[in-house]
């Protein structure tokens, strides 16, 4: 019984390994390396990232223009929240990178449940032998 419940509890922290590892790579947003302008980046639904000229990154679901006025945009369980950014204190735009952040968020994952599934089946295959 002493073998079995080792083979269980191994098995079990791979496959919590494994869904706390999904949960961290969810979130994966991937930023375009080239500073966007700021027509670019108030188009709807284009996620930003603003880095101010003291350093501090902040991020945005979107940027709106308002007579000739800056607002960051952030969405919270539905409700928007607009927040007032002066031109002179922006450094640098980045807008999201679609592409990137998809393969990001599809193919990382992908390799590794199957390495994680290698793993464990060249386990099981040792510990039968």
């Amino acid at each position: 019984m002493g073998v079995v419940m080792k083979s269980i509890r191994s098995h079990l922290k791979i496959i919590t390994c494994f869904f706390t590892l999904l949960v961290f790579l969810q979130g994966c947003v991937v930023y375009k390396s080239e500073p966007a302008t700021i027509e670019a980046a108030s188009e709807p639904n284009v996620k930003v990232r603003i880095k101010m000229i003291d350093g501090e990154f902040i991020k945005f679901s979107s940027l709106e223009v308002v007579d000739n006025k800056i607002f960051g945009v952030k969405k919270k369980r539905g409700e928007a929240f607009r927040t007032l950014i002066g031109r002179d204190s922006i450094k640098r735009i980045q807008i999201k990178d679609k592409k990137m952040s998809t393969i990001g968020n599809v193919l990382l994952p992908v390799s590794v449940i199957g390495s994680i599934v290698l793993l464990t089946i060249s386990r099981i295959e040792n510990s039968i032998l």
